[in-house]
């Protein structure tokens, strides 16, 4: 249990800084900003715990069918989420924010793990 806190405390930070700065630069012209980091910041409570649960609780064995679904999970959740917040912003645009915030967050991950 020690190690599964430890593994979520370190990637909620790493999604929060990586996340928020894609969400900055992508809303850098908007005057939603605040509300988009909100959003974001909302979205990584709810979804980085969830990722890492799956992780640790159905295994590595199924690391090709577990990262999909979670990543996939956690890019609609947060899709909803800054949708809720951002109210001028349309589902396809609160899409395409989540998927971009989400990519950089994972990639930062993989990039940092494989030098570990």
């Amino acid at each position: 249990m020690v190690i599964f806190n430890i593994f979520v405390a370190l990637a909620l930070a790493v999604a929060l800084i990586v996340e928020s700065l894609v969400g900055l630069i992508y809303a850098r012209h908007e005057d939603y900003k605040v509300k988009l980091l909100v959003a974001i910041v909302l979205g990584n409570l709810i979804t980085v715990p969830l990722v890492w649960f799956f992780f640790f609780e159905v295994g590595v064995g199924l690391i090709w069918l577990v990262v999909p679904l979670s990543q996939v999970s956690a890019v609609i959740i947060e899709a909803v989420i800054i949708k809720n917040f951002v109210k001028k912003l349309k589902y396809p645009e609160a899409f395409i924010i989540s998927v971009l915030i989400n990519v950089a967050s994972y990639l930062t991950g993989e990039i940092y793990f494989s030098l570990i």
